[in-house]
């Protein structure tokens, strides 16, 4: 099987082409956890919640290892996206995220960019 990871800016376009390559292919698609997550909460996000989030896709991504009945699956992000997000906002990064990150889970990365100015 295949993982391909849609990953680039906000606003560029990964979900919409995520859900359009998992359809024209006739296979599943991962959304955004983090997305739904932070929408969900009262307050700003802390520390602890994007490591909620980072565990989350490490779980979800657990699920696609062994798979062999599939022949890809897309995920609209990954957690390199998760690890920037750490440095930037936090000036780290836990040991679980980058560990996981040395695993090198996907196939390929497809990355968009802004063409529209903001």
């Amino acid at each position: 099987m295949k993982r391909i990871a849609i990953i680039g800016p906000e606003s560029t376009g990964k979900t919409v082409l995520t859900r359009s390559l998992a359809a024209y292919f006739g296979v599943p698609w991962v959304p955004e956890y983090a997305r739904e997550y932070v929408e969900n909460l009262d307050e700003h996000y802390t520390f602890e919640d994007v490591c909620k989030i980072a565990e989350h896709q490490i779980k979800t991504e657990e699920g696609f290892e062994s798979n062999d009945v599939l022949p890809r699956v897309f995920f609209d992000t990954d957690l390199i996206i998760t690890k920037v997000w750490f440095e930037f906002c936090f000036q780290k990064v836990p040991e679980f995220v980058t560990e996981r990150l040395s695993k090198r889970f996907f196939d390929l990365y497809l990355l968009c960019e802004p063409d529209l100015p903001w």
